[in-house]
């Protein structure tokens, strides 16, 4: 299930049920989806890119093109609002219901982005950036991967090509709904305010972790009881104040 998709876009207005498509530069169209509501394509800030304000937004089929056991987001952001706004701004959204679970890559009241895997109520795991040197009008690159590790979610988080952040902690979604959400968390609130260009979705992580995050390597260790090596130290020897009762 490995896609990817890139805007620009083709089309100057997407109106309202049309079909989107963001298109890889020279390749045929990777992504589709449906608009609802307004989503211009214009010029901004030298890019051609879909504007996502709280007239429209897109949403694309889970099943196709979304993996919530490991996969990577990766897209271009001009933000028309200070990180110091006080409002949430969504990118990329995975869920019907908040209060149960979700997936979100969206800019908080303070001046962060932050990347979430929410299971349920009690597990989740969610990374934090912060943003404070952004500005309106400005072009940056947002950088997301999730794999699961042994039955726990490993989630990364990239800005501007930077260093990594990593959270190994969590479960992926149990349930996923059909739709994403590109340029709001679901159909009523938190919309982007911001130009998305180069966008991809794919289900092949693009984030390494600092560690090795695949099944333990087997080791083979090797006893020669043929000979003796001399008496062995009494366990007591190794003890301190801090593990020894008296």
């Amino acid at each position: 299930m490995s896609c990817f998709c890139v805007l620009p876009l083709i089309c100057a207005q997407l109106a309202f049920g049309a079909d989107f498509s963001l298109l890889a530069e020279g390749q045929p169209p990777a992504l589709q989806g449906e608009v609802h509501g307004r989503v211009p394509v214009e010029p901004v800030s030298g890019r051609t890119a879909a504007r996502f304000s709280s007239a429209g937004w897109v949403t694309i089929p889970t099943a196709t093109y979304f993996d919530p056991r490991r996969g990577g987001f990766e897209a271009l952001i001009c933000p028309r609002w200070g990180p110091s706004d006080g409002a949430r701004h969504t990118i990329f959204h995975v869920g019907e219901n908040d209060a149960l679970s979700h997936f979100t890559i969206f800019k908080t009241e303070s001046p962060a982005i932050r990347f979430v895997v929410k299971h349920d109520p009690n597990t989740y795991a969610a990374i934090d950036i912060p943003i404070a040197d952004w500005k309106a009008g400005e072009w940056h690159r947002v950088r997301a991967s999730w794999r699961t590790v042994r039955e726990t979610l490993l989630a990364l988080l990239q800005l501007d090509e930077r260093g990594v952040k990593y959270l190994l902690r969590g479960k992926p979604l149990a349930e996923v709904p059909r739709r994403c959400y590109i340029g709001r968390r679901g159909p009523g609130r938190q919309f982007a305010d911001a130009a998305i260009a180069q966008l991809r979705l794919t289900s092949e992580p693009m984030l390494n972790p600092p560690f090795p995050a695949g099944p333990p390597e087997p080791v083979t260790v090797a006893i020669d009881a043929a000979r003796a090596l001399g008496p062995v130290r009494p366990v007591y020897d190794c003890t301190t104040i801090w593990n020894t009762r008296r």
